[in-house]
């Protein structure tokens, strides 16, 4: 992939910014042809699996896009094109972490494109600000006084939507097996089994946490060899 992107002077990671076009596009299309295949549970997730893979193909290419204005500046119109598309897609899926991942790239490329100043700004001043304003005030409440209550489903924050839960299963689980775990895959066969209890709480299945995932089906020992 490197020489790929040597050879063709970056212009491939241009194609792939127009193939993530395409992908939110279809899915926007799908909302007005294909409505049953593009939503799932009432929430928006487009050509892809879930709402939550939305959110994880949108956190990848949206900072692609971004920073593919500074290689192609002569293209910064349609790349801004693709970020709203990118963005559009997003919002509608409610996929929170992908929300606050883009908003959390866009501020710091703001911030560190505008110098110095504005960095030592953002880390001595606004943060700090930001930080003390969150620990004196619930989430919950300031989400709720902006009026995104319902949006952000600001009832389910406390509890991780389901995720909790399902993270002291899997840890319950991996205190079974720790050490050589139970092998690939078993995470999926698992969850499985629990999707009644977990959908509940709006929990779409599995452990949702890359790590426990890996010590839940290679063990402790597995998890080591991972790490080195």
């Amino acid at each position: 992939f490197p020489y790929l992107i040597h050879k063709t002077k970056g212009k491939v990671l241009m194609d792939i910014s127009y193939l993530s076009a395409l992908v939110m596009i279809l899915g926007i299309l799908g909302i007005v042809f294909y409505p049953n295949v593009v939503y799932l549970a009432g929430r928006f997730r487009g050509i892809l699996g879930n709402p939550n893979g939305l959110g994880i193909y949108a956190t990848l290419t949206f900072p692609l896009a971004l920073c593919l204005i500074e290689l192609f500046p002569h293209k910064k119109h349609s790349l801004r094109i693709i970020m709203t598309l990118i963005t559009f897609s997003v919002i509608l899926s409610g996929s929170r972490t992908a929300l606050g991942t883009i908003g959390i790239f866009y501020a710091l490329y703001i911030f560190y494109n505008r110098g110095s100043t504005y960095v030592f700004a953002l880390w001595a001043f606004i943060l700090p600000t930001a930080y003390l304003v969150i620990k004196s005030v619930s989430i919950e409440r300031l989400v709720q006084m902006v009026g995104l209550g319902e949006f952000l489903r600001v009832e389910s924050l406390t509890t991780g939507t389901g995720r909790f839960l399902a993270w002291s299963m899997g840890l319950a689980e991996i205190n079974r097996n720790p050490f050589i775990g139970k092998g690939f895959a078993y995470e999926e066969i698992f969850f499985h089994e629990l999707e009644d209890i977990l959908i509940a709480t709006e929990h779409q299945g599995g452990m949702h946490n890359s790590f426990l995932t890996f010590i839940m089906n290679n063990g402790y020992i597995g998890f080591t060899f991972f790490l080195i």
